[in-house]
């Protein structure tokens, strides 16, 4: 079932609301609820940021090493522009100059690129994030998980 933003959105708990005895089907959004950054725009993040170091490009996938899997991506960053595409969610990942929105959770997303230091703030989750990138490794840490994050793109 698709939902606001294009993504695919799962069915997650069916509850029964007392008061009317009506029952719904909850949806499952990509919106964030608990504060904490969500792991596919983490990875887009990632890809991101190797890109504007390492130089322009397409993009085929990243390889989460948090959850070990391969996340499909196409598109391209092309002189400052992003234009990614998320396969696992069915969703676009947009921006340039450091401000990007992610279209499957509409929010934004800040990235500062700094030689091959990067930091930035994801909107949603209200956290600043910061990384490196050496080659095709871009590693993350995320100040709201306080927790480390690698990847391969």
């Amino acid at each position: 079932m698709r939902e606001k933003g294009g993504c695919w959105r799962s069915p997650t708990a069916i509850t029964r609301n007392p008061k009317d005895r009506e029952t719904k089907l909850e949806l499952a959004t990509d919106r964030n609820i608990w504060g904490k950054m969500h792991p596919n725009t983490r990875a887009l993040v990632a890809v991101v940021a190797a890109r504007l170091v390492s130089g322009d490009g397409d993009v085929g996938a990243v390889y989460d090493h948090s959850q070990s899997r391969h996340i499909l991506v196409s598109g391209s960053v092309s002189g400052g522009q992003v234009a990614l595409y998320d396969h696992d969610r069915g969703c676009h990942f947009s921006g340039s100059g450091g401000g990007y929105y992610d279209h499957g959770r509409g929010v934004h997303v800040s990235l500062q690129v700094n030689g091959n230091n990067v930091s930035g703030y994801d909107h949603d989750a209200s956290h600043h994030f910061s990384g490196s990138v050496s080659a095709n490794a871009v590693s993350i840490y995320d100040h709201g998980e306080s927790s480390h994050f690698h990847y391969s793109v």
